[in-house]
């Protein structure tokens, strides 16, 4: 059974899909992440898990002092095992002892979506969870939110990939809610040329069956 979580007038959540909040930069993704964040850290008890859009980790610290407290603070019990299957999650092969500040932007990026994984949640909002990742790790990330079977709202900048993974579609424009909807629904070229003023062509594609869009640059 799906049961709605009331965040606001516009936007209404469900268990069990992934929902995904588009727009220009500076529309307001950002601003409105965090406000339902707030908001329902105490309707959650806490039972909720952010992942910013800047990596926020101690780059002289271990991979395993990071996953060693987050175990303690949440009482998870990880031992040495499960921590080194969490990096193969994200095809992360290091030893524990390698220091944060040897990974690349990208790698960070995925060790810090698994810390945002391990906190217990019924609610997870990740701000550009792709945003320095190879595609390859864009489809992997997505693959794993996708599976999770919960409630998420993620802000992504990538249409197509939007398309191929959600289930429900926000679009934010000026600071409103433009329109909302399934990715059929309402990613049409007229929609795009609405909000991100690029004219371009959506079509179905014939491998996926999902949405693809293709961007025309001026004066073609």
């Amino acid at each position: 059974i799906t049961e709605p979580i009331g965040l606001n007038g516009s936007v209404s959540l469900y268990y069990h899909r992934l929902n995904i909040l588009m727009g220009k930069s500076g529309c307001g993704k950002t601003t409105l992440l965090y406000w339902l964040n707030q908001k329902n850290r105490t309707t959650y008890n806490g039972n909720m898990s952010f992942m910013f859009q800047d990596v926020v980790l101690v780059e002289n610290d271990s991979l395993y002092t990071h996953l060693k407290t987050l175990s303690d603070l949440f009482d998870l019990k990880l031992t040495i095992l499960q921590m080194e299957q969490w990096l193969k999650k994200v095809d992360l092969p290091f030893i524990l002892d390698t220091l944060v500040g040897e990974l690349s932007i990208g790698q960070q990026q995925r060790f810090s979506f698994i810390l945002c994984l391990l906190k217990p949640h019924q609610l997870l909002i990740l701000d550009e969870p792709t945003n320095h990742l190879d595609i390859k790790y864009q489809l992997e990330i997505m693959s794993i939110v996708k599976n999770l079977n919960i409630c998420v709202l993620a802000a992504l900048h990538d249409l197509t990939l939007a398309s191929q993974f959600c289930d429900e579609l926000y679009v934010l424009k000026d600071g409103i809610i433009a329109c909302k909807g399934t990715p059929n629904e309402i990613i049409t070229k007229e929609m795009i040329k609405k909000v991100y003023d690029v004219e371009s062509n959506v079509y179905v594609n014939p491998i996926t069956k999902k949405l693809s869009i293709e961007y025309i640059p001026p004066n073609i």
